[in-house]
């Protein structure tokens, strides 16, 4: 476990690095970053992880309010698993990502970047300023 958020300081550190040193307005630019799919809750009899269900995302930028973390903690025990082996999923990346189209990048017609998604502003977590 200690290595892991070793790793995420890592890449936290790598992604701060690189918005300062290319310069960017950083009062203006936002930068998501994801992935398509997370990683199981423990370890395979490899000593690995195979493809898991929920995952975590990083939001980066001025006009993100940052220093805390969004969403709520599902828990490691077995019975909050997803299908007794992946971590919970709480926060529909779609609601992220909407909120950064529309409030940041001014594209108020989410049903079309989204189809089928109720995607309203009422769902936003307020991760904007």
């Amino acid at each position: 476990m200690r290595s892991a958020i070793l790793r995420v300081a890592l890449i936290l550190s790598c992604l701060s690095l690189v918005c300062s040193y290319r310069n960017y307005s950083r009062r203006r630019r936002t930068r998501l970053t994801m992935s398509e799919f997370g990683r199981t809750a423990r370890e395979n009899g490899n000593r690995g992880t195979d493809h898991g269900h929920a995952n975590v995302m990083f939001l980066l930028g001025g006009p993100v309010r940052g220093g805390r973390v969004y969403g709520r903690w599902p828990g490691l025990d077995q019975s909050q698993l997803y299908e007794g082996r992946d971590l919970a999923l709480t926060t529909d990346f779609r609601q992220v990502i909407g909120e950064a189209v529309s409030d940041h990048m001014g594209n108020k017609n989410l049903g079309q970047v989204f189809p089928g998604y109720d995607n309203q502003p009422k769902r936003f977590l307020g991760v904007l300023k």
